[in-house]
């Protein structure tokens, strides 16, 4: 019986089909991959990372934002991708007890990057260290961790290593004791910890000091007295310091003008046994600020001194600025403002200028720059002299030597006193108003003035209240004298006016005038113990003054035109002097009150009105202790000036 069976395929036909199928297969793969855009990019990235000091760490995690892997460092410190797509990854290292690094690279086709590394720092919670106690020969030092360590300890003197200590053990603190140390030296020590994954934290370098064997003795008494003074261009600060076994040196703060204190010298130039320091680096002018501490033993500063300060005389080149915070500014020289600097001042300052030994020693303020000190009613700025009993002539005084060519030099609400000369200036190169200067041998000079008005100045208990000469076209209003020898001194002016003035316990004269011409007086009161005016010039013009003398109350001599009328002449003591005397011609003083005087007029008359010489019935004292010049309604001399008006200091309206 035959059966039938399946053929069996041609082995040579099946090898022939695959051939054919793989053949195939390779051109669609060569097809498929011919174009860029079908094209797989990758690239390699490799590094190191350590940690501050530079020491590989193991166990850092490397990832890539575009990466699903991620690589750890090895022993070595060392990680690799070797393949990762090109174009932008931000890299990250990651471990335990460290802060996070990160870092972003630009990876290109093909590209091998070897030297992509990390440097990563311990963070600050994982592991601390201090010094928890300081002797003569010993420290003991804490080491704290979150996680149990090892640690190695190196101690360091001076910057060079002397030891280093192993604690083998785990745990998480540790107390290091250092022992066998000198006393009174540098030590500083750095902390090394070992965690059970091989991981190494280390910590920056601490320092300390040991204790001085004194130190036990307890702490020193602060320095709490300093001296500061100028000699000649620099400053020279002292102290006195008797415990200097039991300190380290000191520190000297500095302030210049005002601003806060710096340390300016410390314990590297200022030793235990130092009692001085010169301070070279000054400018005239500038006020400096000095206050000093000892140090401990241990470097600890003590209690600071109370503040010195200096403001330096000599010569102003640059301009400066003085406070009311700085009073009193006391000088011990003269001050001299150059030509191109400016000296301001603030209301309410006090300057005090040391008393010199001889004339030739007495300081001045000599200005040939700019002064503009301008203070107010309520705030005055103050010159005076730093003598503990001050008297006249203490200092020279302020001088305005010369002008500027754009601004002139103000005083205003200026107080001066115990000076040779107050206030002198010349030649147009001052504003002053509302200054008083008392107790100096002359109280205002004023030289080579034209065309210029002074208001409100005042003097008291001057030798000279006021001396003007040289001068022309020169006006004062509003002066003010008090007890002065002679209030007004005036030679070789011309056309000067004087008015609404006031003059009070003149011991020789109210006016002294002499050599000048055209001289103009107004609406003032004189008090005088002995001459109310004596004039030996020509050309005159009195008028509407009130005069109470005891020898005369006006002397008068000279050529030209002399006009003395509507005033009133006044002796409130025993009938003697003589009102008006005139050695020049016979001439004529009407409308004049001329009371109480021995003799009313002498080498003149009063002819040409009606003659009354009566009481002139003043208001008198006040509760104050001042006499009131003003008239009562019931004084016949209410009326009889040439005008109609009153006579006398407040009359000619």
């Amino acid at each position: 019986m035959n059966k039938n069976k399946a053929k069996q395929p041609d082995s040579s036909f099946i090898d022939k089909a695959l051939f054919v199928i793989v053949i195939l297969f390779i051109l669609l793969l060569m097809v498929g991959c011919g174009g860029d855009t079908m094209q797989i990019q990758r690239g390699a990235v490799s590094g190191i990372v350590t940690d501050y000091h530079n020491r590989p760490l193991q166990g850092v995690k490397i990832t890539s934002n575009r990466s699903l892997y991620s690589s750890v460092t090895d022993e070595f410190g060392r990680y690799e991708f070797t393949s990762l797509d090109v174009g932008s990854h931000r890299l990250k290292a990651e471990k335990e007890g460290f802060y996070l690094a990160e870092k972003t690279i630009e990876l290109e086709y093909g590209q091998v990057m070897s030297d992509v590394n990390f440097s990563v720092s311990v963070e600050d919670s994982v592991l601390f260290s201090e010094v928890n106690a300081v002797y003569t020969n010993m420290a003991i030092i804490k080491v704290s961790a979150d996680f149990p360590v090892s640690v190695v300890c190196t101690l360091f003197q001076d910057g060079v290593l002397i030891t280093r200590k192993t604690f083998p053990e785990k745990k998480l603190q540790h107390e290091i004791i250092l022992d066998n140390l000198f006393s009174f030296q540098n030590y500083s020590f750095r902390i090394e910890a070992e965690k059970a994954d091989k991981s190494i934290y280390t910590l920056e370098r601490q320092y300390f000091k040991t204790l001085h064997p004194l130190a036990f003795l307890g702490a020193p008494e602060p320095l709490r007295y300093i001296k500061a003074a100028q000699e000649y261009s620099k400053i020279n600060i002292t102290w006195s310091y008797e415990e200097d076994s039991r300190i380290s040196g000191f520190r000297l703060y500095r302030s210049v003008n005002g601003e806060p204190m710096e340390l300016y010298k410390d314990e590297k130039e200022l030793f235990p046994v130092s009692e001085n320091f010169v301070d070279y680096d000054v400018l005239p002018g500038n006020r400096y600020s000095y206050a000093m501490a000892a140090l401990s033993l241990d470097n600890e500063e003590l209690e600071l001194s109370k503040i010195e300060h200096v403001t330096l005389s000599g010569v102003i080149k640059e301009d400066i600025y003085w406070k009311k915070s700085f009073n009193p500014i006391d000088l011990a020289g003269s001050v001299y403002i150059d030509p191109e600097a400016k000296l301001t001042i603030e209301p309410g300052t006090i300057i005090r200028f040391q008393k010199g030994d001889t004339d030739a020693d007495l300081p001045i303020l000599m200005v040939e720059g700019l002064l503009l000190a301008e203070g107010t009613a309520e705030e005055p700025i103050v010159f005076t002299s730093k003598g503990s009993l001050p008297s006249k002539g203490d200092w020279k005084g302020i001088k305005i030597a010369s002008g500027n060519a754009y601004e002139k030099s103000t005083i205003n609400n200026v107080q001066i006193s115990s000076a040779l000369v107050g206030l002198e200036a010349s030649y147009n190169n001052v504003i002053a108003e509302n200054v008083m200067v008392a107790f100096c041998e002359t109280g205002f000079r004023f030289d080579n003035f034209y065309k210029h008005e002074f208001k409100n100045l005042k003097t008291d208990e001057c030798s000279i209240g006021l001396r003007a000469s040289l001068s022309k076209d020169f006006e004062i209003s509003g002066f003010e004298a008090f007890k002065c020898d002679t209030a007004v001194d005036l030679s070789a002016n011309y056309e000067i006016t004087f008015k609404h003035f006031d003059i009070r316990a003149s011991k020789n004269f109210g006016f002294e005038i002499s050599g000048s011409g055209n001289v103009i007086m107004r609406n003032g009161v004189i008090e005088s113990r002995k001459i109310g005016i004596e004039s030996s010039s020509e050309n005159l013009d009195f008028q509407y003054i009130t005069i109470r003398a005891y020898d005369y109350g006006i002397t008068t001599s000279g050529l030209g035109t002399r006009i003395i009328k509507n005033n009133i002449i006044y002796n409130s003591g025993p009938k003697a002097g003589i009102g008006i005397e005139d050695f020049g011609k016979n001439n004529a003083y009407p409308y004049n009150n001329i009371f109480g005087f021995q003799i009313a007029t002498y080498n003149c008359t009063q002819s040409g009105a009606s003659v009354l010489n009566v009481d002139p019935q003043f208001v008198g004292e006040k509760p104050d202790g001042s006499f009131d010049y003003h008239l009562l309604q019931s004084s016949p001399l209410r009326f009889y000036s040439e005008i109609g008006s009153e006579i006398g200091a407040y009359g000619g309206f």
